[in-house]
């Protein structure tokens, strides 16, 4: 079962800041969504309330929150930034 992510040129943007650890992470944690799109027994997963397809990912400060499409089988990251109050605002 193996899904495919589309991350649009805006996620690029936001990953091209942060530090080679953190871009490591990143793309450790989108070779894991490739293959179990929730991994929460991997990382800290939550489902985002009032949306069926909406997941959020806790890496250290880092959040990474995504769509996931089930019957296309595909991951659209939404917004990769650090915790702040408008994290969870306008994706």
């Amino acid at each position: 079962m193996s899904f495919t992510i589309k991350a649009p040129k805006k996620i690029r943007k936001q990953i091209e800041p942060l530090d080679s650890k953190m871009k490591q992470r990143l793309d450790e944690l989108f070779l894991v969504l490739k293959e179990n799109p929730v991994p929460a027994d991997l990382y800290d997963v939550e489902k985002i309330s009032g949306s069926d397809y909406t997941y959020r990912i806790r890496l250290t400060q880092i959040r990474v929150i995504y769509d996931v499409l089930w019957k296309e089988k595909e991951i659209w990251p939404l917004k990769i930034e650090r915790r702040k109050d408008r994290t969870y605002k306008n994706f």
